[in-house]
């Protein structure tokens, strides 16, 4: 689903803002715990890259020092 794109619409008066708000919610929530599925095993990937700092699948990723945690930026489309 195009996310964008449904924001547009209810704007545009094309389809409802509770409706829309309730999809974008669900969505939300089906993602963080996508995220909290695969972050570990993503954690286990970057630690296979040489470097504090690197590029992967159009992202920037940063690891950082502690508990083995990472971030990413500006992934490219």
């Amino acid at each position: 689903m195009d996310y964008i794109q449904l924001s547009t619409q209810v704007v545009n008066g094309e389809v409802d803002a509770l409706k829309a708000y309730i999809e974008l919610k669900q969505a939300e929530k089906q993602i963080a715990d996508a995220i909290k599925i695969v972050q570990d095993l993503a954690i286990d990937e970057a630690d296979k890259y040489s470097g504090k700092t690197f590029k992967a699948f159009g992202a920037i990723i940063e690891k950082k020092n502690g508990a083995s945690r990472w971030e990413y930026k500006g992934i490219s489309a």
